[in-house]
C-alpha cells in the first residue's frame, strides 16, 4: 500500500480561524508575521502566500462560524442536488449498516442513476 501523502495546499477551516484569533490577539502582526505564524504552528511544508492571508482575514465569516464536522474542511461546495444529496447519504448509510464497503467509482456511478431517474443532469 502506497504512502499516504500530505497535504501542502490550503488550509482548513480550523487553522484559518486560529489565523483569525491570532490576528484579533495582536492586531500589529503582519500578514507575512501571520504566515510564518502559520507555517511553524501547523507545521506546513511551505508558507501561506501574504494574498491566502489577506484573503482568510477579508472572509472571517465562511469558516468563523463553521460547524464542528467542517472544521476540516478546505473549502464550501454548494450542493447542487440537495434531493439527490440526501438520497445517496442515506443509501451509503445503508450499505455501511449491511456492511458493504463503497469506493468513490460506486458512489458516482450510484450517484449518476439516482440523477437521471430524477430527472436531472451533469452540468
Amino acid at each position: 500500500m502506497g504512502r499516504k501523502q500530505k497535504h501542502v495546499g490550503n488550509l482548513t477551516f480550523e487553522q484559518k480561524k486560529k489565523v483569525y484569533i491570532w490576528h484579533d490577539d495582536h492586531p500589529s502582526m503582519t500578514q507575512t508575521e501571520l504566515a510564518e505564524k502559520a507555517k511553524k504552528k501547523f507545521v506546513l511544508d511551505k508558507q501561506p502566500g501574504q494574498a491566502t492571508i489577506s484573503g482568510l482575514l477579508k472572509n472571517t465569516h465562511r469558516y468563523k462560524n463553521a460547524k464542528d464536522e467542517d472544521q476540516q474542511s478546505r473549502r464550501t461546495r454548494k450542493v447542487v442536488y440537495p434531493e439527490l444529496d440526501e438520497a445517496l447519504a442515506n443509501w451509503i448509510l445503508c450499505c455501511q449498516t449491511r456492511g458493504i464497503m463503497l469506493d468513490g467509482n460506486i458512489v458516482k456511478a450510484k450517484g449518476a442513476r439516482m440523477l437521471d431517474k430524477m430527472g436531472g443532469s451533469w452540468r
